[in-house]
């Protein structure tokens, strides 16, 4: 596979790193981390499985089996939510993000959830829709379940809302079975996080030369 990126892009993520003097020793797309990540930890078999990383501006969303990969960037993410609520509760978006954090939890729970719908909704007809044209070109292959990663999976509702609409389960990736943490560092806010932790994983494991993909 080839993969392209702009020149420019690229240079405005780099830059970030050469202010504090350091010089990046690869750049590797978003999906193929994820996908590396995926594969090490043993997530893909021989039948076709979906990986969503639902991040905050976007969605990596892949489908593999056995050696074949498909991905596409889906422009829906975590920022989706926040701009929903600031527009239904006429919020600031930090107000709006944190009613979105909070709404397991708010008095105002079904109102919060009604006006999240319509992105639940355009995010599960993309997911019908990737899916739907994975296995037009590819006849002999059916989706048996997906993964789900990313912070928006937090939200309660997403992921079963999800599962309904696609008819295939639907899994949190909720721990990394071959990482260890350090000595000395946080378990508690690791385990909280790991929903976000797919891409920085797949990045550590090309690193040490175990990805299936450079």
């Amino acid at each position: 596979g080839i993969f392209a990126m702009k020149r420019s892009l690229i240079g405005e993520y780099l830059e970030h790193f050469y202010q504090f003097g350091i010089s990046p020793a690869l750049v590797q797309s978003a999906p193929v981390a994820l996908y590396n990540a995926c594969v090490y930890e043993g997530l893909l078999g021989e039948e076709a499985v979906v990986f969503a990383d639902v991040g905050v501006a976007n969605t990596n969303f892949l489908i593999a089996e056995g050696h074949r990969l498909w991905l596409r960037n889906i422009p829906l993410g975590g920022n989706n939510f926040t701009e929903a609520l600031q527009k239904s509760f006429k919020l600031s978006f930090s107000k709006a993000e944190q009613l979105k954090k909070t709404a397991a939890t708010s008095k105002y729970g079904r109102a919060v959830f009604q006006s999240m719908r319509p992105v639940f909704s355009d995010l599960a007809a993309e997911f019908q829709r990737s899916i739907g044209f994975y296995t037009s070109v590819n006849r002999e292959s059916k989706v048996e379940r997906a993964y789900a990663l990313g912070s928006a999976f937090r939200l309660p509702g997403l992921l079963k809302f999800l599962q309904q609409n696609m008819g295939i389960p639907v899994q949190r990736v909720e721990t990394f079975s071959k990482l260890k943490l350090g000595s000395g560092q946080n378990e508690a806010e690791f385990t909280e996080n790991v929903l976000s932790y797919g891409v920085c994983y797949g990045l550590a494991v090309q690193g040490l030369g175990k990805a299936r993909v450079v």
